[in-house]
């Protein structure tokens, strides 16, 4: 099982119940995650502060707001990719290995019996059912799993933030001098591109610059654009607050779907290889090639 999935049952791992004086779930998972860290000498508030810090000073990370945290799941999720870098050597307090010996069950035995139906608990029950079904997730799998039970005002709660930047410094590269240029390449080399605006309507219809489209003739108009100029145009997707929202997903899935099929193409014409085997340099390559520049959200 990977590291990756190792951390996401750490921090759902056992918990049966909320505290009394109605203390929220997420309350008591962030409070047994700082007695875990203190049993070791880490004050987890100070690190996780400066790890996300780090990061929006390297412009890896947009600002401190749970949107900005939210978006970058989208895009992994969108990419299957975590172009991130983290300096191993500055933040090993946070590496999964130490507090994953250190966690204390007694912590969670303090709490009564809860209702499952809260989103902490959906997500640590799919994360878990996915992980025992494959033996490895890929990170669209994790990020999607994400997204899909967690809104973006969730990432303004101190359990999940710490949920996002424990993935990030347990996933990343080291930011080794030329690591960490590539990736700021990528952050500062994609501000121009034409807007494709596709919107989600509350009557369940596609629109194209306002034009009515099909699912499968907004997928066909991409694929063109796509193989005609893959660097220069962004894709920004809204839908209506009123729509259904498997439709929505599924659009962002197949546009994903289609990247995927483009890069795994490219891979193997230039390297001869599958894209998971490819060097992080070649896969920043890649990247600025064929950058995948999409946002969504859902409107009023």
């Amino acid at each position: 099982m990977s590291k990756l999935v190792l951390l996401f049952l750490f921090l759902s791992f056992g918990l049966k119940g909320i505290a009394q004086n109605n203390k929220s779930e997420e309350t008591i998972r962030y409070i047994c995650l700082e007695e875990t860290f203190q049993s070791l000498g880490v004050n987890i508030e100070e690190e996780l502060a400066k790890l996300e810090s780090y990061l929006i000073q390297t412009k890896q990370l947009k600002d401190s707001s749970g949107k900005s945290y939210f978006h970058f799941y989208d895009k992994i999720g969108l990419s299957n990719e975590y172009f991130s870098v983290v300096p191993y050597q500055e933040f090993t307090n946070l590496q999964a290995a130490q507090y994953l010996k250190a966690f204390n069950r007694n912590c969670l035995s303090k709490f009564d019996t809860i209702n499952q139906g809260l989103k902490v608990n959906q997500l640590s029950a799919s994360i878990a059912y996915l992980a025992s079904k494959e033996e490895t997730l890929d990170p669209t799998t994790i990020s999607k799993t994400i997204t899909a039970t967690l809104s973006p005002e969730d990432f303004n709660l101190p359990y999940f933030r710490a949920l996002f930047l424990l993935t990030i410094a347990n996933t990343s590269f080291d930011a080794s001098p030329n690591n960490l240029n590539q990736v700021l390449q990528l952050t500062t080399n994609q501000s121009e591109c034409t807007i494709i605006p596709i919107r989600f309507t509350s009557t369940n219809e596609w629109l194209l610059s306002e034009e009515k489209l099909s699912e499968d003739e907004l997928l066909r108009f991409l694929e063109h654009q796509l193989a005609q100029n893959p660097k220069h145009f962004c894709i920004k997707i809204t839908a209506a607050k009123e729509s259904i929202h498997a439709p929505y997903q599924a659009l962002k899935d197949r546009i994903y779907q289609l990247y995927e099929s483009y890069r795994k193409n490219i891979s193997l014409r230039l390297w001869q290889k599958e894209y998971s085997q490819l060097t992080l340099s070649q896969r920043i390559q890649l990247e600025q090639s064929m950058p995948i520049r999409i946002t969504s959200e859902v409107v009023d």
